[in-house]
């Protein structure tokens, strides 16, 4: 059976293969300038985390099929470059809530610590067992072990030696008895060791044994031992540093009743010394580690083959303990601060877990209730108890009332997030809570207009890459602080150990206001680095942020962050500048300052400094080889992958590109004093002075020049704001670098020159320019746009763009003609223009077009219309294309990524393919089970061992609890089998960091396909899919009486595709094919490879078979790609037997004179096939 770390071990992934940015996938981002990483889940996110340094010791609560590896405490250091994934879809999940004082303590990325390198994995692996241990209790601190928690050859060797990891655990128990209140002998650091060992062990499955419940629990006399001596308790600070340790240990362990009972006096302690206790750091981080450890083992059952709490052995043995618990979440509203909050919320979040363990059944759930009366209505806390309920008690209390969740979250948006700003007609929207000031919201958007320009003029285009996106409106969501920043995990169900996070499928950035104890960034510079991360995916970076082979191994991690955190320093005309803030960083040895090959091929795990020196890379290119820069724009924007990577192979082994790259970090770090940081000037808040709309314009193209232009107007909450585009000509193009140089020049000048008019709205102004391009007289062309802000006598109506509506079925079927309707898209003054978008690059202008798909899949179609005003509208809509609308799958069809999109139906006797990417994202598909019995699965990899991938089934009526798992690996296949029951069930494979593909394989009462026969109730495949060149991986069953479509593709290898069907009982048969070649042939062979039926000749061959099952096989000699269709039908002669195995002379005895030569070669060479 397997384990729960072999079940989810693939959980936790490096974030540059998880930070997902683009649309249209709502994932979260995690962001540059922070200086905290957060322990990863299986997903991908940019986080704006909380410029402090965040130990990786927290576990924040997934969703139960989304579980990852303990780590426990402010020692937990492992995986530090890791990311959050926060997924849009699910449920609002109860988390654990880390206390502040960890998640601001002083705690560096050890590998990356300025601490001497005493010893490695490797160098303890050598020693001998006693060695080792009295080594590791003589360090002074066991970061000094440099390796420790990272997954390499040191470690494999170390961990891999059972009695070595069991010497540990002896070395823990023989000690326990000698600690002191004072000194304690070292086992901190052997814990460290050995929990290092079950955490590798979770992750790697060459260690996968340490992860299994019957090795951890090994460990268990260990912790009884520690627990046995009278010093285990609160008290010193040897004694505090000991009760967190073996807190650290229970969680990455294993416990027994007796463990857990034995921490009742430490729970009891603390709440009976709560008010001095509760200051106490050391003791808060003994009591989370306790309280958390413990919770984790126990909630652990669920991934258990027997998942029954009422069996387990902790059901009704540990009350008192439980009680205890108890009473730290009813510590009520008189002990609530600001430092103790994330107790009280942790003792409301055990009740969950907790409660399923009680001998009363109800206990824990009338605490709840009793909680919901004693915490404020819409406070932390009684958020925190809504969530737990909702997810442990179906969101009743314990009289059975349902609480309305739904209204609840409104509430508390309402209150929360009560001010609401819209700005440019409303494609910009701000959302905040009370205490943000209107002046703060007002240069955030003044902000985004200095950055947009700066970065449209280098990247030389203002155009959406793709239309009809949420991110078509940015939203932008501030919360008051970064304790209310809180609750936005139970309002849109995202991580909030964070400074930020930007969705780009829901086009959303949400922050928190600070203050500069809560970090030495501004909200402003922040906001205006998560700005250039939306400008890049919007405007400049093709695709979905993640997905393709541009962001394959983290190949675009230093481009984004450095460009974000280059253009985070945009001014209205001095360009963009040196950001103060980020040379902190370079201003070390320059011996051991990072070389430009190590910049340009960092990703998330190089770590922070990645961020500094991209920044620097990027700073000298905008400053110094605006070329190089240009290159590298266009490989990126064409998504020219080869050329990208050719730029970094090139630049890498350049040793004078790389001498300028240091010595422009040397200038930077020389000039440190004479840099600041940009924000928006105080101008853009003065009181304009009122004048006509004409007047503004005409004045500045006085100065700006330019012909056509069109002024168009924005609406916004505060002071509405004027846009003016048209077309400046220069002189004789000199070439694109020199004629943005010198458009640059001109319209920075311009804007310094408006800048000395008398009327101040002019220093509002951005400008830029896009779209380079010469004129027949060889004169350099730009589009130029200015920005600015209004006068409020000029009244400005919102106009109303556009509604786009598409009229289309959601799913149907290959090759099946489907009717496009936009002809329902309204807008008052009439729609002028409908633009489609297919999603399988093909396109149409008509208003209702008909398109037809020639491949299954997941189509997203989008319609953009547009008025006779110019402003479009876009929407999208997905249509779901199957093979046949009766039929089983058999093949994966991404993206199926969640139940939402999971795949299927899968039928028995039908095999479907599948394959796994370094992205790491779980595949679902799903199958109905029509009669109660047992269902075998089995997943058959390539390219990789079963053992690198796992497989689980969920019910449909229960998501959160396995019903069944991969048992066994026989050969290439992970299998499993299980006892079902009528109804819908999801099948998720998953693996860990492995590429490679796989086949599926079900038996049972599933689909309409039982064992493969072709009956009524399974009508089969109507169409092929490769591979299917060899009889274990045929096509089937197929479907009777209609046509069967294939296509034999001599181009790349495919000369034979093969099928297969069952006969139950004696039957006779006809057979007909055609193809838009005469150069293939096909035969019927039995489960022997005996031939039993093949070509006579005639339009159709006709041939009685006994029951079993059968093999068709379509083969071409020639060169030419050919497609086909045949069909067997039943024959209505009811002959039986009269044209069963017909001998190959026959063939040519009987053969219809009037056979053409085509048909006669045929028939010569296939009789030579068989000889």
């Amino acid at each position: 059976m397997t384990s729960k770390g072999e079940l989810l071990m693939k959980n936790v992934k490096k974030s540059s293969e998880k930070n997902i940015r683009r649309k249209p996938i709502s994932k979260a981002v995690l962001c540059s300038i922070c200086t905290a990483m957060l322990v990863s889940t299986c997903g991908s996110s940019v986080v704006l985390a909380s410029q402090v340094k965040v130990p990786n010791g927290v576990v924040l609560r997934e969703s139960s099929e989304k579980k990852k590896a303990p780590l426990g405490s402010l020692s937990d250091l492992a995986d530090k470059e890791g990311v959050e994934t926060v997924t849009e879809a699910g449920e609002s999940v109860p988390e654990l809530t880390t206390p502040e004082f960890l998640r601001v303590a002083n705690v560096e990325n050890y590998a990356e610590e300025n601490v001497s390198t005493t010893y490695t994995m490797a160098q303890l692996s050598q020693m001998s067992y006693g060695q080792m241990v009295d080594t590791v209790c003589n360090l002074s601190d066991f970061r000094l072990i440099t390796d420790l928690f990272k997954y390499n050859d040191g470690n494999q060797t170390f961990y891999a030696d059972k009695y070595r990891v069991q010497a540990l655990i002896d070395a823990i128990r023989s000690k326990a008895y000698t600690y002191t209140s004072t000194d304690n002998k070292g086992i901190p650091n052997l814990i460290e060791v050995l929990r290092a060992g079950y955490y590798l062990g979770f992750h790697n499955p060459s260690l996968s044994y340490l992860s299994t419940r019957e090795e951890k629990s090994k460990a268990i006399p260990a912790i009884k031992a520690l627990q046995a001596n009278p010093n285990f308790r609160l008290g010193t600070a040897k004694n505090d540093e000991m009760v967190s340790a073996v807190g650290s240990l229970i969680w990455n362990s294993a416990t027994d009743v007796e463990v857990i009972n034995n921490c009742t006096s430490i729970v009891r302690d603390f709440v009976d010394n709560f008010d001095s206790y509760s200051l106490n750091n050391d003791k808060g981080t003994a009591l989370y580690n306790i309280l958390s450890g413990i919770e984790y083992d126990i909630s652990s059952l669920k991934y258990e083959k027997d998942s029954d709490y009422s069996k387990s052995q902790w059901y009704g043995r540990i009350d008192n303990y439980i009680e205890q618990t108890i009473r730290v979440a009813k510590l009520g509203p008189s002990k609530l601060n600001s430092e103790t909050a994330w107790m009280i919320n942790n003792g409301i979040y055990m009740m969950g877990t907790l409660g399923k363990v009680h001998s009363n059944p109800k206990r824990c759930h009338e605490v709840l209730t009793e909680c919901l009366s004693l915490y404020e209505y819409l406070g932390a806390q009684y958020f925190e108890v809504v969530n737990t309920l909702s997810y442990n008690y179906d969101s009743k209390d314990v009289n059975g009332n349902v609480l309305d969740k739904n209204k609840i979250i409104e509430d508390g948006k309402k209150k929360y997030l009560s001010k609401s700003y819209s700005f440019d007609n409303g494609t910009v929207l701000f959302q905040t809570g009370d205490k943000v000031s209107e002046e703060k919201v007002q240069r955030l958007y003044w902000a985004l207009k200095e950055v947009k320009s700066q970065l449209f003029r280098v990247i030389g285009s203002d155009t959406p890459l793709e239309k009809g996106n949420p991110d078509d409106i940015l939203r932008v969501v501030i919360y008051n602080s970064p304790k209310e920043y809180k609750l936005n995990n139970v309002f849109n169900k995202l991580s909030v150990d964070n400074g930020g996070l930007y969705i780009e499928g829901d086009g959303t950035f949400y922050t928190y206001e600070r203050t500069t104890e809560d970090s030495y960034l501004t909200l402003e510079e922040l906001f205006r680095h998560e700005l250039t991360h939306y400008i890049q995916g919007r405007y400049m970076v093709p695709g979905m942020w993640g997905s393709g082979d541009l962001y394959d191994k983290g190949r675009l991690n230093w481009y984004e962050e450095g460009g974000a955190e280059l253009f985070a320093g945009s001014t209205r005309y001095e360009g963009v500048k040196v950001r103060q803030t980020m040379i902190g960083t370079l201003m070390v040895d320059p011996a051991s300052r990072w070389s430009l090959s190590k910049t340009l091929n960092a990703t998330y795990d190089s770590g922070w400094d990645m961020y500094n020196y991209a920044w620097a890379f990027h700073n000298y290119l905008y400053e110094n080889r605006k070329d190089l820069y240009d290159e590298l724009i266009n490989a990126i924007m064409k998504n020219d992958v080869a050329a990208y990577d050719a730029l970094r192979e090139k630049w890498s082994n350049d040793s004078a590109l790389n001498n300028e790259y240091q010595r422009h970090i040397q200038k930077l770090v020389d000039n440190y004093k004479s840099y600041n940081v940009p924000l928006v000037s105080d101008d853009y808040l003065a009181k304009i002075g009122e004048r006509d709309l004409n007047g503004i314009v005409e004045e500045l193209n006085s100065v700006a020049k330019l012909k056509d232009g069109v002024t168009t107007t924005q609406k916004s909450h505060f002071d509405n704001a004027f846009t003016f585009r048209g077309t400046y000509t220069g002189g004789k193009s000199q070439g694109k670098l020199a004629d943005k140089e010198s458009m640059d020049k001109i319209v920075n000048d311009n804007l310094k020159t408006l800048d000395t008019h008398s009327w101040n709205g002019f220093k509002t102004v951005t400008a830029y320019y896009v779209n380079h391009r010469v004129d027949n007289n060889g004169n350099f062309v730009f589009d130029v746009v200015y920005t600015g802000e209004l006068p409020k006598n000029i009244v400005v109506e919102q106009p109303e763009p556009p509604v786009a509506k598409i009229v289309v079925p959601e799913s149907s079927e290959v090759n099946t003609a489907i009717q496009f309707k936009g002809d329902t898209s309204t807008d008052d003054k009439g729609v002028v223009s409908y633009e489609w978008n297919f999603g399988d690059n093909t396109t149409s202008k008509e208003m209702n077009p008909i398109h037809t798909y020639s491949k299954p899949g997941k189509y997203t179609v989008s319609l953009t219309v547009k008025d006779n005003e110019g402003l479009e509208n876009s929407v999208t809509q997905v249509v779901t294309v199957t093979q046949d609308a009766v039929n089983g799958i058999t093949y994966e069809v991404e993206p199926n990524n969640s139940y939402a999109d999971a795949t299927g139906p899968i039928f028995a006797g039908t095999q479907v393919s599948g394959a796994f990417d370094e992205t790491g994202e779980m595949d679902y598909y799903y199958f109905e089970v029509k009669e109660e019995g047992p269902v075998e699965i089995k997943v058959t990899t390539t390219g990789m061992t079963p053992d690198a991938m796992n497989w689980s089934v969920y019910s449909a009526d229960d998501l959160k609890n396995m019903y069944a798992w991969k048992q066994d690996v026989q050969g290439n296949a992970a299998v499993g089998e299980f006892e079902a029951t009528p109804g819908k069930y999801y099948l998720v494979n998953y693996n860990w960091d492995k590429t490679g593909t796989y086949k599926i394989d079900i038996k049972g009462n599933v689909g309409g396909a039982g064992s493969g026969t072709v009956t009524p109730s399974n009508p089969g495949i109507i169409a092929e899919s490769e591979p299917n060149n060899s009889e274990s991986e045929a096509n089937g069953p197929v479907k009777l009486g209609v046509d069967i479509r294939g296509a034999l593709n001599v181009n790349s290898g495919d000369y034979t595709d093969k099928f297969y069907f069952n006969v139950n009982e004696r039957t006779t048969f006809n057979f007909s094919t055609q193809g838009t070649s005469s150069e293939y042939t096909w035969n019927i062979k039995d489960e022997n490879d005996r031939n039993v039926a093949y070509p006579q000749g005639g339009a159709t061959d006709e041939f009685t078979l006994e029951a079993g099952k059968y093999y068709v096989t379509i083969y071409t000699w020639g060169y030419n790609n050919i497609d086909y269709n045949f069909r067997i039908n039943k024959s209505n002669s009811g002959a039986q037997g009269s044209m069963g195995y017909v001998g190959l002379n026959a063939i040519e005895n009987e053969k219809d004179k009037s056979v053409s030569r085509s048909e006669g070669n045929m028939i010569s060479w296939f009789k030579n096939l068989f000889r």
